[in-house]
């Protein structure tokens, strides 16, 4: 096919297009922002701030005349209280206040059995720093929740909040009485200080201002003035920063009390423009969904529509498996662009899927096959293994194998050979897979047959030994532990052919890995001479069993599971159940290994000697 000239080229067609929607939309976002921010912003933060303010009306209205003796007694009496600034809760507080009231006014209920001026001065005076401290808390966690800068509360007009020291912007002239403010909930805690400016510890109660009826507080005053909310903030930019003002006056009983005020700083409004640019983002989604409607049409007139014939006849190939239809393909267009590229290239993809399929289906048969047998293989080999462990008052057991493969070349095995004496196996195949599981079928049933006889555990794989090597021809050999417990004495006579050492867990003492003898494998050379050793179980000590699965098991980074670890799961499991050990040993090789790719077998097996041969 002949080189595409940069011209003809699909890319560079599609790419002019965009770029011309593009300064198309970025035009209409510049004119979408400037309309959609200015106004959004401003009143997703009125919303937060009325809510607030609502929930403060509505708590501070709920306590009726609470609120109005708590205002009444603090314009009266704040100069003469003393109040520590670090409190957290009002909880001390408001136990110091029932204890006055059990004292002074034992039986009587405020606002029940009693007024507010009935109280003792005590009374009164543990009230009002109970409820200023529960009104500054509640104040703050009101702010805090939403993210405000301030939220307080104050008294409009009263003489009582004398200014003594006007503010520098005071102008000569201008100051009336009217128009003090009295700070009366202040969530911003001021220290007093003493003639050293240094601080005191006592909370500044009592904080007046002069707020002169001017275009900084003209919407604070009108709002009180008229006993309404104002919808609109009111701004300003003075030492307490950029912020944003509303107010919200207090009316209990048909009584003005004060305004409640929430703040927000101007950094904070920014997050209505996040708010707002969300919206201008949907607005401009609808624009450009009509831009790209126009493009559509335009493309699919010159180009679309030969990618539709196409997509028709591969779903025609989808459908019906047509390979005849790789002709078609070919003639569907002429030119020297992308589309008859693709064309051509998805005939040869179609040709060359009808001689994969066809390898694919022969395979798939044999692998069929294969999986069945698998199947069947992996169910013989689990049912091989004897599941009724004993749960006796002399000996509880308990033993788990999980193949790397379908099947595996792991295996133990447990049986009585009489009332007395039980026959521990743990044996490890060379290899994997169906070869291995095999050789496990032939060598479990062969130490089961001698083992059954009676006699040492030498003399048995010595015997065992022989009957493997006959017949070999595979090469494979197995690694064999092979012991015998006496559940009335706790002695174990063992022989290791091979295999990894066993674990002793001392009831009461330290895990020890058993460090004895270790003779060759079975299967390995004929007539081969093999050695007992014994060990001496006491009351509660546990023998553990296992394959190199599970030393031996790898990380995903090639980091081994090793010995100290397993030991050190051991430990933790020392006063556990045989089945409880096995369950968390297997939980941490397989956390270990990957999940999809284990090392090799693991199997497990835990005995724990429940007998007394003191």
């Amino acid at each position: 096919m002949q080189q595409l000239r940069k011209r003809d080229s699909l890319v560079f067609k599609f790419t002019v297009m965009s770029l011309v929607f593009s300064i198309i939309m970025l035009s209409i976002m510049g004119v979408l922002t400037y309309v959609i921010q200015t106004d959004t912003y401003t009143k997703q933060c009125l919303d937060i701030t009325r809510n607030v303010n609502k929930y403060l009306e509505y708590l501070m209205q709920k306590e009726g005349r609470n609120t109005v003796d708590y205002i009444e007694y603090y314009m009266n009496n704040y100069r003469n209280i003393e109040m520590s600034v670090d409190f957290e809760d009002y909880e001390d507080a408001m136990d110091e206040y029932e204890k006055i009231m059990s004292r002074d006014h034992p039986g009587q209920t405020l606002y029940v059995d009693t007024s507010f001026d009935e109280l003792s001065d005590d009374a009164k005076k543990a009230f009002f720093i109970y409820d200023h401290q529960y009104w500054i808390t509640t104040f703050e966690a009101a702010r805090d929740a939403f993210g405000l800068t301030y939220t307080y509360f104050m008294v409009m007009g009263d003489p009582r909040a004398r200014v003594e020291l006007l503010p520098e912007r005071y102008d000569e002239g201008t100051y009336d009485e009217e128009h003090n403010v009295f700070y009366l909930i202040d969530c911003e805690r001021v220290e007093e200080v003493d003639e050293n400016d240094k601080g005191t510890g006592l909370l500044v109660l009592g904080d007046t201002w002069f707020n002169g009826y001017d275009a900084d507080h003209k919407i604070e005053w009108d709002t009180w003035y008229s006993g309404k909310q104002i919808e609109e903030f009111q701004k300003w930019d003075n030492k307490w920063g950029c912020t944003y003002a509303y107010y919200t006056p207090l009316v209990i009983d048909g009584q003005k009390l004060g305004l409640i005020v929430s703040e927000l700083e101007v950094a904070n409004v920014n997050q209505g423009i996040l708010y707002s640019s969300l919206i201008q983002a949907a607005c401009l989604a609808a624009v450009f969904v009509v831009l790209i409607v126009i493009a559509v049409v335009l493309i699919n007139k010159f180009y679309i529509s030969k990618l539709a014939k196409l997509e028709s006849y591969i779903t025609d190939f989808t459908n019906n498996k047509n390979y005849e239809i790789t002709d078609n393909i070919k003639k569907l267009v002429k030119g020297h662009n992308e589309i008859t590229s693709l064309s051509e290239k998805t005939a040869d993809m179609i040709s060359e899927i009808k001689v994969h399929v066809d390898e694919i289906t022969v395979m798939s048969v044999k692998q069929e096959k294969i999986n069945a047998e698998l199947g069947i293989a992996t169910k013989i080999q689990a049912d091989m293994l004897p599941r009724d462990f004993p749960k006796r008052g002399d000996i509880e057991l308990y033993a788990a194998m999980t193949p790397a493969k379908e099947v595996g070349g792991d295996f133990y095995d447990f049986f009585f050979i009489d009332d007395d004496h039980i026959a521990l196996v743990m044996a490890d195949v060379s290899g994997k897979g169906v070869p291995a599981a095999l050789f496990c079928v032939v060598a479990k049933a062969v130490l089961r047959d001698k083992a059954m006889l009676g006699g040492d555990p030498a003399k048995m794989l010595y015997e065992v030994n022989n009957i493997l090597c006959q017949n070999n021809g595979a090469g494979l050999f197995i690694t064999v532990w092979l012991g015998i417990l006496d559940v009335k004495t706790g002695f174990v006579q063992y022989c290791n052919a091979g295999h990894e050492y066993p674990i002793i867990d001392l009831h009461g003492d330290k895990v020890e890995v058993i460090h004895n003898d270790n003779c060759p494998p079975l299967a390995a050379m004929e007539n081969t001479e093999f050695i007992n050793e014994s060990v001496q179980l006491k009351k509660g000590d546990s023998l553990f069993l296992y394959t190199d699965g599970v030393p031996e098991a790898k990380s995903a980074g090639g980091e081994r599971f090793g010995m100290d670890k397993l030991v050190e799961i051991l430990e933790r499991n020392k006063n556990s159940s045989p089945e409880q050990t096995v369950a968390d040993v297997k939980r941490e090789v397989d956390a270990f290994q990957p999940e999809n790719d284990p090392f090799d077998d693991v199997t497990i097996m835990s005995v724990v000697w429940k007998g007394d041969n003191n």
